[in-house]
């Protein structure tokens, strides 16, 4: 939820509609650029145009022009100048209503006067009617011009319509809607399973505490690598090789023990993000290349305004997989909830998108998939134009294992993987920052 405004627009279509039957959206629309400005919205909230039945398709066809394509988006103003825009838009409301491909009609209506005084573009009354008729379907209306707010007022009837004055608010609402009915709801109302968490090893569990109690009495917050990563696998949760160089000539020994090409990181307590202070080198592939690397990321702590202390350089395999996703796993204490966790699109891209879901730590295998499932980006994992699905059952696992571990240390305030790589086969964490109470 972005703002105030889409909170009061979630809130209407959560108490006008009961449930929406799947993400089927067909679109009845007077103007072909608003029906294509509907298609782009609903993209990016877990929705898709509906693609008419046969039966469907024949029906329109008796009524539009000849020389007029039937697709969804519908733009049933040619017709309407045929055979009457009252006539033509009750019976293409009534017509992909019916339709079983479709689980819910958005119509685009323009408010360019006063409802009492527009005979022709008044459609109030139709749209419940047809709202009546089909009430297992949401019809939701986004309603344009200067007079949308006495439309609207006329429109909306409790339990039947709600008005929208952006495709971009509609699609958002009734995106929330689909996911709550279809994702969030069942994973809720799901029964307990009989194993709902990963059994962890408790010598493992020990050793994490041991590396807790190491770092508080060294009197530091946060944990780096190459403890973190300790703790992370001791918990099942694949991390990359990691070497942490002081100086060059470690640098170039870490780099020569792991093979080229490497990737070198910034080690530093005050930097969170990386990349953002210009500490993450790819693709390094010989060592003139971590040479240069190295002094870049040294010279950093001459930068007054980054003021940061540069303990030295992680270096790593350098990991590359074109068919991979970047994905973030998290938790954070809250002072109400205990830990929480985080999901969602990683990388460079987590703050651009937030892209986020969230749970109350622990979460058992429905919740975790139901996590996923959230996300917008999660059609991302289930293979997009021509790449392999990924592995959403070692993602899921990681969740699990996530939620365990910062249940079972409490002192964990802040713990962010980001990237976790998810491949078509297994998952693998690539950066992570820890912290815990002192």
């Amino acid at each position: 939820m972005q703002d105030v405004e889409e909170m009061r627009f979630f809130n209407k279509t959560f108490l006008t509609y009961q449930s929406i039957l799947g993400p089927r959206i067909a679109v009845l629309t007077i103007s072909g650029g608003a029906g294509i400005a509907t298609a782009d919205a609903m993209s990016n909230y877990g929705l898709k145009l509906a693609q008419f039945s046969p039966s469907t398709e024949n029906r329109l066809k008796e009524v539009f022009p000849d020389w007029m394509e039937v697709i969804n988006p519908a733009d049933i103003w040619p017709a309407g100048m045929m055979h009457g825009y009252h006539h033509i838009y009750s019976l293409s409301l009534e017509i992909v209503l019916s339709d079983p491909q479709v689980d819910a009609v958005f119509c685009v209506s323009p408010a360019y006067l006063h409802p009492a005084q527009d005979e022709l573009l008044n459609i109030t009354d139709l749209l419940n009617q047809a709202a009546t008729n089909h009430p297992e379907k949401p019809v939701a209306v986004w309603v344009y011009g200067p007079y949308r707010q006495e439309f609207a007022s006329i429109l909306e009837k409790p339990g039947q319509i709600a008005a929208y004055h952006s495709p971009e608010r509609a699609m958002a609402a009734l995106g929330a809607l689909y996911r709550y009915h279809h994702r969030i709801k069942p994973a809720l109302e799901a029964p307990e399973e009989k194993e709902p968490f990963i059994a962890i090893n408790d010598q493992k569990i020990s050793r994490v505490k041991e590396i807790f109690s190491t770092v508080r009495k060294q009197n530091k917050a946060t944990i780096n690598f190459p403890e973190l990563g300790e703790v992370l696998q001791s918990y099942g949760i694949p991390t990359v090789s990691t070497i942490v160089a002081d100086n060059l000539a470690e640098a170039l020994a870490a780099a020569s023990e792991i093979g080229y090409p490497v990737a070198m990181k910034v080690l530093s307590p005050e930097v969170t993000h990386k990349s953002d202070v210009g500490g993450v080198y790819l693709n390094l592939n010989s060592p003139a290349a971590v040479e240069e690397a190295f002094k870049k990321i040294k010279v950093l702590e001459l930068n007054q305004e980054l003021r940061i202390k540069v303990l030295g350089v992680l270096i790593q395999p350098y990991v590359t997989n074109p068919d991979s996703v970047e994905v973030i796993l998290g938790s954070k204490k809250d002072p109400v909830f205990g830990p929480v966790l985080v999901y969602g699109l990683g990388g460079i891209y987590t703050e651009l998108f937030k892209d986020v879901a969230f749970r109350i730590a622990p979460v058992n295998r429905t919740q975790a998939l139901a996590m996923i499932q959230e996300t917008r980006s999660y059609q991302l994992l289930l293979g997009f134009r021509g790449k392999p699905p990924l592995d959403l059952e070692a993602l899921v696992n990681s969740l699990l294992k996530l939620g365990q571990m910062v249940v079972n240390h409490p002192e964990i305030q802040e713990l962010d993987i980001n990237p976790l790589l998810v491949m078509p086969k297994g998952v693998l964490a690539l950066d992570a920052r820890l912290s815990i109470e002192l």
